[in-house]
């Protein structure tokens, strides 16, 4: 990775970085001299503003005293931990190495080490949990004054532990009706508390949005760093190996380690139009050329008059009633 960081520098005309994330996998893993070597070449290589801000993902086990403490000092200011549930029970079924006991201590010694930006992320929508065992899980996450919540709706992956239980008949996956009453309870009480519903699955109190993911949403350029890492250039998007070994053998050795196609036009729109829609700004439809524009608001016309869209200010917004079925309405409107 320290070798890719230079490959890349040396390729990159415009080296202003704004923010900085260190996530995929479980960073927090690593040790702290190697995250400061990270830290450090990407500094060393790049411009990196002095407000940047910088994440690192976090299993709650893995956070003590001092690891928190080397952090900050590597310019690491904003954590996201990867809380999932307040239930023992519900983090013993998804395989988390932590229990919640050791999730709302992590929170607490992070803020006392003076992490004054922290992301928690919840699962809704887990087999067998009720609506007010949901609600649970919202009080107690709000209950840790974090600035930032993202929320996920457990899914079905082929090959994961949980879709072979489901297909044995040994769990019962949610109903859509009540995964999308937990979804709306929601975005309720996270209202009621002062945050903002930025994107489908991120809440953040004033100011504390996420810089780095809303970066991807506005399709800013971005450098992906590591196996299986994406990266944006604007024109183009490539993707590095993702097996591990061939990854490190292919950079170590000067070898071609991605794969990288240009994007069509067609491409563009199908991309903006889907990461844009996801946002409480929606999609700005002076992004669009004359035919795109109108081709969009043709296809979106019935979703206009049923109120899952909204047009304000030249923006073509999903309301709440519309993210319920987003991705039917992206599917709709793509090229």
């Amino acid at each position: 990775m320290l070798e890719e960081i230079h490959k890349r520098a040396a390729e990159t005309t415009d080296k202003r970085v704004n923010t900085i994330y260190m996530g995929g996998g479980t960073p927090s893993l690593l040790e702290a001299d190697r995250v400061k070597q990270l830290s450090d070449t990407v500094y060393e290589c790049f411009d990196v503003a002095e407000e940047a801000e910088f994440t690192i993902e976090a299993n709650p086990n893995d956070i003590n005293e001092t690891l928190l403490t080397e952090w900050r000092n590597c310019g690491i200011n904003r954590l996201s931990m990867g809380v999932q549930s307040f239930s023992d029970a519900d983090l013993q079924r998804i395989g988390r190495r932590h229990t919640a006991a050791e999730a709302i201590a992590a929170v607490a010694m992070a803020q006392d080490a003076g992490f004054d930006n922290i992301s928690i992320d919840l699962i809704y929508a887990l087999p067998d949990m009720t609506l007010p065992q949901w609600q649970q899980n919202i009080e107690q996450a709000l209950s840790l004054q974090v600035q930032h919540i993202s929320t996920y709706c457990l899914t079905y992956e082929v090959g994961t532990p949980f879709y072979k239980q489901r297909e044995q008949g040994l769990i019962k996956e949610t109903t859509d009706e009540l995964a999308n009453e937990m979804y709306q309870c929601l975005i309720e009480r996270l209202a009621e508390a002062g945050f903002e519903h930025y994107e489908v699955s991120n809440f953040a109190k004033a100011g504390r949005r996420s810089r780095h993911n809303s970066a991807y949403w506005d399709m800013t350029p971005y450098i992906g760093i590591g196996a299986a890492a994406h990266s944006y250039d604007g024109l183009h998007r490539r993707w590095n190996i993702s097996d591990l070994s061939g990854y490190i053998d292919a950079v170590n050795s000067h070898q071609p380690y991605f794969e990288m196609e240009t994007l069509t036009e067609t491409d563009h729109y199908n991309e903006l139009l889907m990461l844009s829609l996801r946002t409480c700004e929606g999609l700005d439809l002076n992004k669009l050329n004359d035919d795109q524009r109108r081709y969009c608001l043709h296809n979106a016309e019935s979703l206009l008059e049923t109120g899952h869209l909204t047009l304000q200010n030249e923006h073509l917004i999903a309301t709440r009633q519309g993210l319920n079925i987003l991705d039917m309405m992206i599917e709709r409107l793509m090229q």
